[in-house]
């Protein structure tokens, strides 16, 4: 990968503008939801506290649109500007971690889990989804980061 192909720039440029967008939306709702961390006790009344699940919910949202658009569209772009087209995720992860832009392939994995199960299983027990909520905060200070 050390060849530059200057007509894969656009394409990048376009998903880079989007990825700092969604970095930005993620940023805001982070520091909304855990400016006060909430608690077990607020999550046992979630169904009251409309403002606390809309933040839940702006939060996993944003979190999933921003690792969504790193690892499948953002990654590969950045990567084809230097002559790469890995078909795979994780292809794209470690070709990515090479270059130093994501520091750990099994990192991201463990962001990809988490995000699946903030946005694809219903956290029906609040424990579980204090739990949840408690690894999904430095989580997205590690996408965050990658966007930097």
């Amino acid at each position: 990968m050390t060849r530059y192909i200057p007509e894969a720039l656009p394409a990048f440029q376009h998903t880079w503008r989007i990825a700092c967008r969604e970095a930005e939306g993620l940023a805001d709702v982070r520091d909304r939801l855990f400016a006060e961390a909430p608690t077990l006790e607020q999550l046992m009344r979630l169904g009251e506290d409309k403002a606390l699940a809309d933040r839940i919910e702006a939060f996993g949202s944003r979190f999933t649109r921003l690792q969504d658009q790193l690892g499948e569209k953002t990654l590969p772009r950045l990567l084809a500007l230097f002559g790469s087209s890995p078909k795979a995720l994780l292809d794209a992860l470690h070709a990515a971690e090479r270059l130093g832009v994501v520091s750990s392939v099994e990192g991201w994995l463990a962001l990809r889990a988490l995000r699946n199960r903030l946005v694809h299983e219903y956290i029906e027990s609040p424990d579980d989804l204090l739990q949840g909520l408690q690894a999904a905060e430095p989580a997205a200070a590690y996408l965050l980061a990658t966007v930097d």
